[in-house]
């Protein structure tokens, strides 16, 4: 006997509906007699947990083949009520298979919860339950309207993609609670994360008018994500000056990531709230003395976000080499002011030391970020691929604890939700790893962000690499597919109740496929996100740049992008087309990579006030050891010939001090060779003896 009929489209929408019920099947709108696809088992056994089921499978049995199946949910009556459960095991009594006959199956189920009627007539989903089965209670698949009512959200909810099991049955987040308790995307790379994130992101910035986004992209694929919905910005495009890191923030910049060595720290953080003094006074360290030879004292810390110039520091600096005694306490000294100068010079912190770096731009700067107002573009991705590996952790520091401030300040008036890609790289599992001030800024958005409205999203395709405090504070958690045994592991921990057998299936499951759970739904699901039009998805603009080059339409530029990998070019682009070239017979692939002469005219003179601004007339000296003039006593010298400079060098154009020497700080123009190394640029530092 063959297996039975499947149920035709018409009598599948709606079962309930259709007349002449008989008990093994239905005739449908056309009176054609149809079998149902419905098979009954019995509970023969229930420990609070679990239970098992004895069903009947193979040819002749009820039902289709795949009826009692591993994954599937099972509805069993208990009076008017019905329990659900989740089928996590399938196996038979008999040691072999009978294909013509009928085979006892036992079916072990976790029970998830109660579906029970509503005096309105609708049906409504509990986790807890009543009334457990009895032996012998009767168990079959569950129906679509239980299934709905098992994830229902509590208010309307937002629909991000369907059932697995039923297609028909949306996908629905309760946003309120998917923020309140911050939520994860875990997965492999490859399975569809970063679609996910800009699906789940559009839908939230949807339903909640008033609420902002940073997102933090260390792959710069989120620009094309949003559409006009959304400012991108880089490292180029951001002025985040140098005093409004902390010190321990400015420390790691400076040292590049390697701890400091404690004399020169300690030096530091006595010298910066001197310079931050000495600027608040206009620059003249007698006006914030009250009587002669009186040591200079602040009313700032190190941590205190006020301007403050550099020039003030170094002067700070030399005047100490001028006030020591002995020989042996200046190295460290020289080598605090040898280091700040080589990091002026280096192009890649422009974004620190621009030409807006000394001026108060922090109302700005936060206003660009934080989108204050929003105007129509809720969300900021900010591209890091572009900063310096190694300040990478203390720009999200920076960016994070501000994001902090920023609701605690407003008294929870600015709401707003931080999206960290690759979280792992912040926050690694390994407490010696990483830095600490990064850390502790997202864990305080983790711990203590819900009761004033900043919010927190953790994405990363290693779970087991996370710090495992940040992750249990994600009470929402979409995993799409796992292949490391120890990922799984760390999910399956953060997993309750149902979501663990359902989560067995992580190695399994398809790309855009996942399994949510936690606050944000009423049980586990295994769902299937909605498709993103080809115009929103993350990388698109890659992904058009390769098809193009498949086509022939396009071909690789190296000389673009060589400058591209030394950031000469990187500003300058337009539509992100510098790695490109059209396919076109004669073009030149080098052209368009150097300036125009009036912009390289125009970056002499800015490179020229920069300079100007930072350095001073002592460094003539022949020792270095003699106080360093500030910008009210330093005499103007004759403007002398620049050579070409680079975009990365901008800055401080406001700057009235001019420059001491006419040759001595000249970068030579390296546009035919290498960029010379810090200590070749340490060498034009040195006095001449």
């Amino acid at each position: 006997m063959g297996n039975p009929p499947k149920p035709s489209p018409a009598s599948n929408s709606d079962r309930l509906s259709v007349a002449g019920r008989r008990d093994d099947g239905f005739l449908d709108n056309t009176g054609e007699f149809v079998k149902r696809n419905r098979a009954e088992g019995h509970v023969i056994q229930c420990d609070g947990e679990n239970a098992i089921i004895l069903a009947q499978g193979g040819a002749d049995a009820a039902g289709s083949d795949d009826y009692w199946a591993v994954g599937q949910m099972i509805s069993v009556r208990v009076n008017e009520n019905r329990i659900v459960g989740f089928v996590y095991k399938v196996d038979t009594i008999e040691t072999s298979w009978k294909p013509k006959a009928v085979n006892p199956l036992r079916i072990m189920i976790e029970i998830v919860g109660e579906v029970r009627p509503s005096s309105n007539g609708t049906a409504t989903f509990s986790r807890g339950v009543t009334t457990y089965p009895y032996m012998g209670a009767i168990a079959h698949r569950i129906r679509a309207v239980d299934l709905e009512a098992m994830y229902a959200t509590e208010s309307d909810g937002v629909t991000i993609g369907t059932l697995s099991q039923d297609d028909r049955v949306a996908a629905k987040i309760d946003v309120h609670k998917l923020l309140s308790r911050h939520f994860a995307v875990v997965g492999s790379t490859g399975v569809g994360k970063s679609t996910a994130i800009a699906l789940l992101l559009r839908k939230i910035m949807e339903s909640r008018d008033n609420l902002r986004a940073l997102v933090l992209d260390p792959h710069n694929e989120f620009a094309a994500a949003f559409g006009d919905k959304a400012l991108t910005i880089d490292a180029n495009q951001l002025d985040l000056p140098y005093w409004m890191f902390r010190f321990e923030e400015f420390m790691e910049v400076v040292y590049r990531g390697h701890p400091a060595p404690t004399d020169e720290k300690d030096a530091l953080q006595d010298l910066i709230p001197l310079a931050k003094q000495r600027y608040q006074s206009g620059g003249r360290p007698e006006a914030s003395l009250l009587m002669r030879n009186q040591p200079e004292i602040s009313n700032f810390t190190a941590d205190t976000p006020v301007p403050y110039r550099m020039q003030d520091l170094l002067a700070l600096v030399d005047e100490r080499l001028g006030q020591l005694e002995g020989k042996e306490d200046r190295p460290h000294l020289r080598a605090i002011r040898n280091r700040l100068r080589t990091l002026l010079y280096d192009k890649r912190f422009h974004f620190m030391f621009g030409r807006n770096a000394v001026s108060d731009c922090m109302q700005a700067t936060i206003a660009k970020v934080f989108r204050l107002p929003i105007n129509d573009k809720p969300i900021c991705v900010f591209e890091m691929s572009n900063l310096p590996s190694e300040v990478v952790n203390a720009v999200v520091s920076v960016l994070c604890r501000i994001a902090f401030d920023l609701a605690v300040s407003s008294e929870g008036t600015i709401e707003t939700l931080v999206l960290c890609e690759e979280a792992h790289r912040y926050i690694p599992a390994d407490q010696s790893a990483g830095f600490l001030p990064t850390r502790l800024a997202i864990s305080r958005i983790a711990k203590e962000g819900r009761k004033y409205g900043v919010h927190l999203g953790i994405v990363t395709q290693r779970p087991g690499e996370l710090d495992q405090t940040i992750l249990s504070q994600c009470s929402t958690i979409f995993a799409m597919r796992l292949a490391n045994e120890f990922d799984q592991e760390i999910i399956r921990r953060a997993s309750v109740g149902a979501a663990r057998s359902t989560l067995s299936f992580l190695s399994s499951i398809a790309n855009r496929e996942c399994i949510a759970f936690g606050e944000a739904f009423h049980t586990p699901m295994r769902m299937q996100f909605e498709t993103l039009s080809e115009d929103y998805l993350p990388g698109a603009r890659i992904y058009e740049q390769q098809n193009a080059m498949t086509a022939g339409k396009k071909t690789p530029n190296l000389t673009r992008v060589i400058a591209r990998m030394r950031q000469e070019n990187s500003t300058n682009d337009e539509d992100n087309s510098a790695s490109w070239s059209p396919n076109e017979t004669g073009g030149s692939a080098g052209s368009g990579t150097n300036a125009a002469p009036d912009e390289a005219q125009e970056q002499e003179a800015l490179m020229e006030k920069l300079r100007a601004r930072v350095l001073s007339d002592e460094d003539q000296d022949s020792e270095g050891d003699r106080p360093l003039q500030t910008a009210t006593s330093a005499s103007p010298s004759p403007k002398r010939q620049e050579t070409r400079e680079t975009e990365g060098q901008r800055g401080n154009a406001e700057s009235s001090t001019k420059r001491p020497s006419a040759s001595r700080f000249a970068v030579p123009d390296q546009s035919a060779r290498l960029r010379p190394s810090n200590s070749d640029l340490l060498k034009q530092f040195r006095p001449k003896r």
